[in-house]
């Protein structure tokens, strides 16, 4: 029979023989626990959800140490990128120079390219804003590589079905659970290792050089396909993103002309570029044509001029390929991938190299703490030293006393993260019900919290495009969810999904289903992992019909690929079902990009249903910010509201958390034939869609915010001065209603509490005293001239108090 301090003496030899990690002594000795446990008895049977398991099928679990060094180097690639970007065209100036050196006569095709390069290429492509490049390639090749990492898996479980992941690999379910919560850097490290080198491994955030190995990729043909399968795909959604992202500039660029350098605009003209790129390609077919006769020369303009003017000339479509395919373009997209490579390289293999550091570091740490407090003092130690590795949450302060501004903080490794208090407690309750579902302890498990909350806010932090998170408004889910039954989210975050709480207890009523970019960091907040590794169709069948929504990443080849897999899912249902199968639909939410591959793909879908386009002029509707959980003007669902019996969504509110839409919109609805037949798209579904986005009141409404109530009183007690009378006896009488005396009485409540808070600042104290002290001197001393600041003139004195009197007079009737 095993004594109690066999399980430490045990963990303490495994630490010294290198297995020890710092910030996880607490977890190490209960997984040595759970194990022992486990071997004594008959191995129990793991029952997670196939939600939580599925998200965590491409990726280890991370923790702050790693996210961390993960912010970092992805900070560190980024600012690279930015400047490897901008170097790809170098200024006019130095071309000429290089040219001139040359050759001092340069031919037709060299001045051809020095014009291309120096009044088209160079001022659009230092327009071009790199960050927004980089946010939605990184998506695009974020999904080619999860695509190449499921084909390696795949064919690795080789008909076994799905094989679990090693950090997933455990016989025990709480063993699993705190594996996922809280696992250690050591951990971590060994799984992206080993997984990196088999291609079984995505890394969430930073770009990486290959799938896998080149020591693996020699001697497995597939391994070797897919590596040449991701680089070329790189390199064509690279040129694809620039393409697309040029043609937006250009658009412009000519349209609204080039700025100078005294500042002024300079109109470009769209003709002028078009006969010039014109000339210069005659010349150089007369230059190749000297020999020939005059006749070839004219069949040869002829042709020329055929091919730039065909039936259904585009003018402005025909000077961007000329311009795609000349030879200047060329070069410089081939000199970017060159870099980005290299970058990609680099940057990966600083983020290896830092893991390794710190989990060394780390475990040296723990050796020297056990070397001084001996095994006795282990367990109390190893406490304290765990319970400093977990983040510090606290409440931040504010001036302004309205809780629905509070915010909370969570402070790890000098770095400070905030969030608003209606999204502190959004994540607390999904993160409850997820620990449910998988174990009734809530309070074991609840220590974790911060750690992982910390973890999801420092990875959402590294994605700039605000515009990239950002999501459709509350009340358009709420009329979703009303007529078609929908309930899931094809792309979300734990931020901007949508959730049903019921007021006071903050129980969750529906919603916060969805599928999401991270599911290392998103599961425990509801997440269900990647659109691409989701099963529509068994979650159809479950349900007896589904309805799920799509507001997908605004990113071209993205959203391509979006609906190339919806495409794959209806047909597949339609086959296996025939005409009377359970009902399933898409509605999917995109910018109208009309010239954007995704857009074209989406149009010409066989499963397209109905599409409607919100003009961003004629049909004003909103979006969520992607940042909503970090502005102070997110409202809270309290039970001072008049409309506090609706509990159907949380609204916020059009000012601080959602901002107008910049673009025109268009909805699809993709429909399998069950769905057809279930749900008929009538005109009815348009408009009410159309007043859903708008943030109308019919669907629902909007709560008001801090600033939209500052404002509304104000314009009440604007009202109420202009409808101000005076009585028989000369004195303002107001004529209000008593609402509006109800709501005056409040406003006079917040003026005595701001002038109570507008204390005198130390500076007017100590200039006010010095002048009593003046003033008590020159009584002293029997002065006749006081050395006061006021008037002396009787006449000016008199003024300046009936002055105010008038002003006090008028401070109190505006009060009242």
């Amino acid at each position: 029979m095993a004594l109690r301090g066999d399980d430490d003496v045990f963990a303490l030899l495994d630490e010294l023989a290198g297995g020890g990690n710092a910030e996880s002594n607490d977890s190490q000795s209960s997984s040595a626990a759970v194990d022992a446990e486990t071997s004594r008895s008959t191995t129990t049977a793991i029952t997670l959800p196939h939600t939580l398991l599925g998200a965590h099928q491409l990726n280890p679990p991370s923790n702050p140490h790693v996210e961390i060094l993960r912010h970092r180097c992805h900070e560190k690639f980024k600012s690279s990128f930015y400047d490897s970007f901008r170097s790809c065209v170098p200024p006019p100036t130095t071309v000429a120079k290089t040219q001139a050196s040359s050759s001092p006569t340069p031919t037709v095709n060299a001045r051809r390219n020095q014009y291309i390069r120096s009044t088209l290429l160079f001022p659009i492509w230092n327009d071009m804003p790199p960050h927004s490049i980089w946010e939605r390639y990184q998506f695009s090749l974020k999904t080619l590589e999860a695509e190449c990492v499921r084909e390696i898996q795949g064919a690795t479980a080789s008909g076994e079905g799905r094989l679990d992941p090693p950090w997933c690999q455990v016989t025990s379910q709480q063993q699993l659970l705190h594996q996922l919560l809280c696992p250690t850097v050591h951990q971590i490290y060994d799984w992206i290792l080993h997984g990196k080198s088999n291609g079984i491994v995505w890394e969430p955030l930073l770009p990486v050089p290959s799938i896998c190995s080149e020591s693996v990729a020699e001697e497995s043909s597939t391994m070797q396909h897919i590596n040449q399968k991701y680089r070329k795909g790189s390199s064509e959604l690279l040129q694809e993103e620039i393409k697309f992202q040029f043609r937006r500039t250009f658009k412009r660029y000519v349209g609204g002309g080039k700025r100078g350098k005294d500042g002024k605009v300079e109109p470009v003209s769209l003709d002028k570029i078009l006969s010039t790129l014109k000339r210069f390609e005659d010349d150089v077919n007369n230059t190749a044509s000297n020999d020939d006769s005059q006749k070839s020369k004219d069949e040869k303009h002829k042709k020329s001029k055929s091919k730039h003017e065909p039936h259904g000339f585009n003018m402005e479509e025909t000077v961007l390929e000329t311009l795609f395919e000349s030879q200047p373009f060329q070069n410089m997209m081939q000199k970017l991938h060159k870099k980005m490579h290299f970058l990609f390289e680099d940057c990966y293999s600083s983020f290896i190299t830092e893991l390794k550091k710190c989990s060394n570091q780390l475990k040296l740490q723990n050796q020297n703490q056990i070397r001084r407090h001996g095994g006795g003092k282990k367990r109390k130690r190893s406490n304290n030293k765990h319970n400093n590795g977990i983040p510090k949450l606290s409440y931040v302060e504010s001036e302004d006393q309205d809780s629905r501004d509070r915010q909370s903080q969570v402070a790890f490794g000098g770095i400070s993260l905030r969030i608003n208090d209606y999204h502190m407690g959004k994540l607390k309750s999904l993160y409850e019900r997820t620990i449910l579902s998988v174990s009734g302890d809530l309070e074991e498990y609840h220590q974790y919290f911060p750690q992982t909350l910390f973890t999801i806010l420092l990875r959402y932090d590294a994605l700039e495009g605000a515009g990239l998170q950002s999501a459709i408004p509350p009340s358009v889910f709420h009329f979703l969810h009303k007529r078609f039954q929908c309930s899931w989210e094809c792309f979300a975050s734990p931020f901007n999904c949508w959730l049903e709480r019921r007021q006071g207890s903050g129980d969750i009523v529906g919603g916060g289903r969805f599928g999401c970019a991270f599911g290392d960091t998103d599961a425990w907040f509801g997440g269900a992992g990647s659109f691409f590794g989701m099963d529509f169709v068994s979650m159809a069948n479950e349900q007896g019909g589904g309805c799920f929504q799509a507001n997908p990443p605004f990113a071209s080849n993205f959203m391509e690929s979006m609906c190339n897999s919806m495409n794959k899912t209806l047909s597949q249902k339609d086959e296996d079902d025939g005409n009377s199968g359970v009902p399933l639909m898409f509605v999917i939410f995109v910018p109208a990009w009309r010239e954007s591959s995704g857009w074209k793909a989406l149009t010409e879908s066989p499963h397209l249903s109905k599409h409607v386009v919100l003009l961003q002029k004629e049909d004003p509707h909103y979006y969520s910010e992607g940042t909503q959980h970090r502005r102070r003007s997110a409202d809270s669902s309290d039970g001072n509201q008049k409309a506090a019996s609706n509990v159907r969504k949380v609204m916020v509110g059009k000012e601080g958390t959602h901002r107008i839409a910049s673009f025109d919109t268009g909805v699809f609805f993709f429909q399998n034939n069950a769905a057809k037949a279930k749900w008929d798209l009538t005109d009815e579904v348009e408009n009410r869609l159309k007043e859903a986005f708008a943030m109308s009141s019919s669907e629902g409404g909007f709560k008001e915010t801090s600033t939209s109530r500052t404002k509304k009183k104000h314009k009440q007690n604007t009202e109420q001065k202009h409808t101000a009378t005076k009585d028989s006896s000369g004195k303002e009488k107001s004529k209000s209603t008593p609402t509006t005396m109800h709501n005056t009485k409040k406003v006079q409540k917040a003026k005595e509490r701001g002038s109570a808070l507008k204390q005198p600042s130390k500076k007017a104290k100590l200039i006010t005293g010095g002048n009593d002290e003046m003033d008590i001197l020159a009584g002293i001393l029997g002065s006749t001239k006081k050395p006061s600041t006021k008037s002396s003139n009787p006449k000016q004195s008199t003024g300046n108090a009936t002055s105010k009197k008038h002003k006090e007079k008028k401070r109190v009737s505006r009060a009242t």
